[in-house]
């Protein structure tokens, strides 16, 4: 069973892979040699695969561990006296992912269609040379791939190269879809959740797409989704620019600068936090 101890100590970070070779063996290096030095780690993205186009960071499978790293009976063990942080990937998912393969293949016939977003989702009514070049994106170019779904041809939005499939989380199948992600973390012990690249999770139109008002009323609904599922407090909390905390226990790496190579999160001078209710209300007005 998980610890229910809050552990504000020393916190290691690493890649399962890199460090030991599983997840079972970076708890038996946290029991032996590194006892007594670490309170928690950061467990980067272990999910199906390790290994992927960006490193872990695009998923296949985000509710399953790489078998070649174990399982999620490992990750529970090693919750059991140590506090683990995972990666919570909500911006997209692998262009391999099976759910998407699907929509390729069955277009809006699939019953995963609603998932993935495209460019008529959030500009329906269509879409100015400004509302394109408004958009903030942290590569050259749009964040929009043509790809034939079904018998159609769309324009997928990609914030971050053609192999990662942006999620529409503002929809029914995405507000699922991060449901399961955050039951199989929470499920196997997890209590601290990094939220990758959610500063561009939700697109606005007529916005940078990039932290908006909306972006941090998104944070603030996985946040209790979290909460309500135990995850517990982290003892650092992240400040926005007006010196507000987004989440004590659900942490951004949401920093002006000097942020990770891996961090897709670059907060800016002019984000704020807005307050909103809860995951399942009515939060969204595009």
């Amino acid at each position: 069973m998980t610890s229910t101890t809050p552990r504000t100590g020393p916190q290691l970070i690493a890649y399962a892979d890199r460090l030991g070779g599983s997840v079972a063996q970076v708890a038996a290096l946290l029991r032996g040699p590194l006892a007594g030095a670490f309170d928690g780690v950061h467990l980067l993205p272990f999910f199906t695969p390790f290994d992927g186009a960006d490193a872990g960071f695009d998923p296949v499978n985000h509710t399953q561990v790489d078998p070649r790293l174990g399982t999620w009976t490992d990750v529970a063990d090693l919750a059991s006296d140590h506090a683990v942080m995972a990666d919570m990937i909500v911006n997209h998912v692998s262009v391999d992912s099976p759910l998407f393969r699907d929509v390729v293949a069955r277009g809006d016939a699939s019953e995963h269609a609603g998932l993935f977003l495209t460019l008529d989702r959030v500009f329906p009514d269509g879409v100015s040379e400004e509302d394109l070049c408004r958009i903030y994106r942290p590569r050259p170019g749009l964040p929009l791939t043509p790809m034939t779904l079904g018998d159609r041809k769309r324009l997928v939005w990609t914030t971050f190269t053609p192999q990662q499939i942006d999620i529409d989380v503002d929809s029914p199948a995405g507000q699922a879809y991060l449901d399961s992600v955050l039951n199989a973390l929470t499920g196997a012990g997890v209590s601290l959740i990094r939220l990758d690249a959610v500063g561009y999770g939700v697109k606005t139109a007529g916005t940078s797409c990039f932290m908006t008002p909306d972006t941090y009323a998104f944070i603030d609904a996985l946040t209790a989704a979290a909460q309500a599922r135990g995850a517990r407090y982290w003892s650092k909390s992240t400040p926005t620019s007006s010196g507000r905390s987004i989440s004590p226990r659900v942490w951004t790496w949401s920093t002006t600068s000097r942020c990770p190579r891996w961090c897709s999160t670059r907060c800016t001078p002019g984000t704020r936090r807005h307050c909103v209710a809860g995951w399942r209300s009515g939060r969204v007005t595009r």
